[in-house]
Formats: structure tokens, C-alpha cells, sequence
């Protein structure tokens, strides 16, 4: 669903009929590659796919919406992509997980959506959700197989926080909506 909505949102967004095209050729390939799928990778993929698409549309249609609306519908994307990731897993906590995450989701929008910044089209909050919503998404997948070792646990914790920590220290934080 999440997919669908921001593929709809995405062609709306645009008045070039070729960046609709590229849309729709792409919600064809989710319907007919990788949605169908049911593996434990392709889950993950799915879920991957679901959160990058579904914040950057919420973000590019709705930046200039109520905060408290975009905090809720991030908690809500944020939620929705966690269950669908968790419930693969068949983990036995993944209600509270996915809680957790969407709750992390809502509070990062509210603290980020007072000062609202853009990187092109890309909108910080879904910056470092993704960011870091892949690399702990990557943490778990890796140690359910027993694949985690510790060099990579520290590699993967290090991009994580030298990301985030580039982001918030780079950023133009005066009072305006970028």
C-alpha cells in the first residue's frame, strides 16, 4: 500500500509526463518483481523499498502540511515497514519493535520537522530514518544468520553515526524552511 500511495503521489508531484512515465514503469516492475515475492530477502527488500519511497513522497507532498500530521504519518510509515520487516523474521517481539521504531520515526519528525531542511528533493528526516533504519534492518538480518561479525557490527555503526553526525553538524539550522 505504502508503495502504491507514493507512486501515486510521485507521478502527481511532477508535471513532466516523462518523470510519470518513469513512475509508473517502476510501480510495474514493484507489482510484478518484487512484490509477488515471499522469500525472507525479498521481504526485506520490499520493506526497504516501502520506507524510502513512502517517506520521500510524504516528505515532497506534504512538506508544507501540519507538523503534526507529518509526524504522524511518518510514526505510521515508520511502524508499518518495521512489522512487515519483523514479521518475516517471525520475531517473537516484532509488534513492540515495530512500535519502537515507528515512535523513533514520529519523535525524529517532530524535533526535525520545526526546522525542515531539503537535499535536492530529499528531506533530512528521511535521510537519517533510511540511514539508519538500513543499517540496524542490516545488523538484524546479518546476526539472524549467525553473519555478524564483530568487525562488521563496528563498520556498519561507525557509517551510521559518521553519517548522521555529517548531516546534523553540516546543516544550515537557521529559522526558515529550506
Amino acid at each position: 500500500m505504502i508503495v502504491g500511495f507514493s507512486a501515486l503521489t510521485l507521478m502527481l508531484q511532477t508535471d513532466s509526463a516523462l518523470w510519470q512515465a518513469v513512475w509508473a514503469v517502476a510501480y510495474a516492475a514493484w507489482l510484478i518483481a518484487i512484490k509477488p515475492r515471499s522469500s525472507l530477502f525479498m521481504t526485506a527488500i520490499q520493506a526497504a523499498i516501502g520506507f524510502l519511497v513512502g517517506l520521500s513522497a510524504l516528505y515532497i507532498s506534504w512538506s508544507d502540511g501540519p507538523l503534526i500530521g507529518l509526524v504522524f504519518l511518518t510514526g505510521l510509515v515508520c511502524y508499518l515497514v518495521a512489522r512487515h520487516f519483523f514479521d518475516s523474521f517471525e520475531e517473537p517481539y516484532a509488534k513492540m519493535l515495530a512500535y519502537l521504531w515507528g515512535y523513533f520515526g514520529a519523535a525524529l519528525t517532530w524535533v526535525l520537522g520545526h526546522w525542515l531542511l531539503f537535499y535536492g528533493d530529499i528531506a533530512q528526516p528521511t535521510v537519517l530514518l533510511v540511514v539508519v533504519g538500513y543499517g540496524l534492518a542490516a545488523l538484524y538480518y546479518l546476526d539472524h544468520f549467525d553473519k555478524l561479525s564483530a568487525t562488521i557490527r563496528k563498520q556498519l555503526l561507525f557509517i551510521m553515526v559518521a553519517t548522521v553526525v555529517i548531516l546534523l553538524s553540516l546543516s544550515n539550522w537557521g529559522n526558515k524552511v529550506v
